[in-house]
């Protein structure tokens, strides 16, 4: 499965963002509509940096990227959070496409940071028998360690190491 962030869920969210601000600046709201504009920029950059980030090479670089894209989704969302309680998205439909996009961005970048499971690993060569695991001679038992003997040694039954 493809883990990527797709480019038209980034430029669906882009476009939406964009007409979201120009309404913003419309109604005077210039401090609002910036924020917006530089967190979801920052998510779009976060979000192309994490796909075009090597995995294998570039671990820490894909890491931070990702980091990066998860906070600029929740201060997306947050913002989108504080518009809507002062009722500037009036259109439900819109505020509904908006946290849909915003939460499928955050929802794509989360499936971009989960762990790629690894392969099974190969069969390997069974491992040779410890002493320990290795029958002891009739009247005898071998025990972990018996007095200060060393592991594996066995000891008669009349109380003699072997």
């Amino acid at each position: 499965m493809d883990q990527r962030i797709s480019n038209a869920l980034m430029s669906r969210f882009s476009r939406d963002m964009a007409e979201l601000y120009t309404d913003l600046l419309g109604l005077g709201e210039a401090v609002e509509s910036g924020a917006l504009f530089v967190a979801s920029q920052r998510l779009v950059e976060a979000a192309v940096a994490c796909r075009e980030a090597d995995p294998v090479t570039d671990e820490h670089a894909l890491s931070l990227a990702l980091q990066t894209a998860e906070i600029f989704a929740t201060t997306v969302l947050i913002r989108l959070s504080q518009l809507d309680d002062r009722g500037l998205i009036p259109r439900p439909g819109r505020r509904r496409r908006l946290y849909g996009l915003s939460l499928s961005m955050l929802r794509a970048i989360r499936r971009a940071a989960a762990p790629v499971p690894a392969p099974p690993p190969a069969a390997t060569p069974a491992a040779p028998a410890s002493p320990a695991a290795t029958p002891a001679a009739p009247g005898t038992a071998t025990v972990a360690s018996a007095g200060g003997a060393p592991a594996g040694t066995a000891i008669r039954s009349s109380g003699k190491r072997e």
